[in-house]
């Protein structure tokens, strides 16, 4: 019997970036701090770093430096036409010492900035001097070398962001899903009811309806229609985001390679109130959603709002009610199966005082109505960003020699892949080789030409790429490079 083994694997792309190394130089002038000679020297190092790392992975150091200029440009655009202005000035007074002193300004603007840029982009995770110096005939022209680790997850996504600057999706449908869980009697000794569904019911039809006219007004510029969806159907899509395409031959089960860390939410972010109670009959559960179709196709979102309770009830004779709960929220990219963002609540637990169920059971709905907003605000900027895919391939790791080649093969397609939106999804083992699914934006044709092109691609300081590629498949075998295999030679004479 096949044996088929699930990877989970937490794990940062930027955890197995390797130090590289570079040089720098900048033309000071006489009126240059050097504060700012440092900044240049650091920049310029910098710059020429990356341009050697992206041309590795295949990707354009000009297409990104022409999309960093045009940043620049455009953040100090109002201030270098008044410099222009002074400077056509000085000129037709025949004024040459403000000439050259506006010059300079603007020269030290521009270069100010982009240093700034750059080192706010966060792509350099570290870095260090090892040793800077000056030529020895024209004192003004500094040297500089240094070592720095570069954030892998952070340049796809600069990159992304400055050569695909104009992209901003839409999409044509979100099913949303809100499930409220009751776990009260695995954490409840109280006699009677700890969870009043009845009530919770009434809350849960009301938050829909809230939720509902909250995305029409915060997510109509990128999505048409927001439709809710019953538990049921929410199995099905589920479901599908764990199958993968044409795929008859093997039994697969859908997990993540790179998990991504949850961020706790200690601050709802949002004082909006909601009081409302509509009527039981008005439950939304199926509206719009009668002919979920069997294919997904691109444009579609899912989220997915949770609530797990511990307790929710009101004691009459006390007059009083009590809460407890956790949850979050997830959304999902349905036609590349991937998760665009999700994010953890904090466990949170309370008394109410009230003469009324109905006034604590309206206090109860507004915290849990505002409880994701602020996420589902702060997230939004990033769906309408989110790559784009509509196509996918089937990709085998011929027997890796351990995990840490198949995270290198990951990053690699991650950010060499970024023109054509690479997306890795749902990794099995299955008979000690790995198998995985990568979503992307193109013709099929164009994907399998570029594993044509990465045959016997160093894609690690240690590991070659060789594939095998057909029509809609490309098998992979990861072999080292000859100075690693030279390298383990040597420590084994060592030893």
């Amino acid at each position: 019997m096949k044996t088929l083994i699930l990877l989970l694997l937490f794990i940062s792309t930027a955890a197995w970036s390797k130090y590289l190394t570079g040089e720098g130089e900048f033309l000071s002038i006489e009126s240059d701090k050097p504060t700012f000679v440092k900044k240049q020297l650091i920049y310029s190092a910098k710059k020429n770093i990356l341009n050697t790392h992206l041309t590795s992975l295949d990707l354009s150091p000009q297409e990104f430096w022409q999309g960093f200029d045009s940043k620049i440009e455009e953040k100090i655009k109002t201030k270098v036409d008044w410099f222009d202005e002074k400077i056509l000035e000085m000129q037709s007074a025949e004024n040459f010492d403000e000439l050259l002193n506006f010059q300079i300004k603007k020269r030290e603007l521009i270069l100010t900035q982009k240093a700034k840029y750059l080192e706010r982009s966060r792509v350099f995770s570290s870095y260090s001097i090892k040793n800077r110096s000056q030529s020895l005939t024209n004192p003004s022209l500094k040297f500089i070398r240094m070592k720095v680790k570069i954030n892998k997850t952070r340049l796809k996504s600069f990159y992304f962001s400055l050569t695909k600057q104009n992209l901003e999706r839409t999409f044509d449908k979100m099913f949303v899903n809100l499930t409220f869980e009751d776990h009260s009697s695995l954490y409840s000794n109280d006699q009677g009811e700890s969870f009043q569904s009845e009530m919770m019911e009434d809350i849960k039809i009301a938050l829909i309806q809230k939720w509902k006219r909250f995305f029409e007004k915060e997510y109509g510029e990128i999505v048409k229609n927001i439709i809710f969806i019953s538990d049921e159907e929410s199995d099905d899509f589920e479901k599908k985001l764990s199958i993968a395409p044409e795929d008859g031959e093997r039994e697969k089960s859908s997990v993540d390679l790179i998990e991504l860390e949850s961020k706790k939410n200690s601050d709802v972010g949002s004082t909006e109130v909601l009081v409302e109670t509509p009527p039981p009959t008005d439950k939304p559960t199926k509206e719009g959603s009668e002919n979920i179709e069997n294919e997904i196709i691109d444009g579609e979102l899912y989220l997915k709002i949770q609530y797990s309770f511990m307790r929710a009830k009101y004691d009459t004779e006390n007059q009083k009610g009590s809460y407890a709960f956790k949850g979050g929220v997830a959304l999902f990219d349905l036609r590349g199966r991937s998760s665009i963002f999700f994010d953890d609540f904090n466990f949170s637990e309370g008394e109410l005082f009230s003469s009324l169920p109905n006034s604590f059971y309206s206090s109860l709905a507004t915290k849990l109505y505002n409880y994701p907003i602020k996420s589902l605000r702060k997230n939004k900027e990033s769906i309408a960003r989110y790559p784009s895919v509509n196509n996918s391939l089937s990709i085998k790791v011929h027997k890796p020699k351990n995990m840490n080649d198949v995270y290198a093969l990951n990053d690699f397609l991650a950010i060499s892949g970024a023109n054509h939106n690479f997306l890795t999804s749902n990794f099995i083992i299955l008979d000690d080789s790995v198998y995985f699914d990568l979503y992307f934006n193109g013709p099929k044709s164009e994907a399998l030409n570029k594993f044509r092109q990465w045959e016997s691609k160093k894609i690690s300081n240690k590991l070659v790429m060789m594939s095998s590629v057909d029509d809609r498949s490309v098998e992979i075998s990861l072999e080292e490079t000859v100075s690693s295999l030279e390298g383990e030679i040597k420590n084994e004479n060592a030893q």
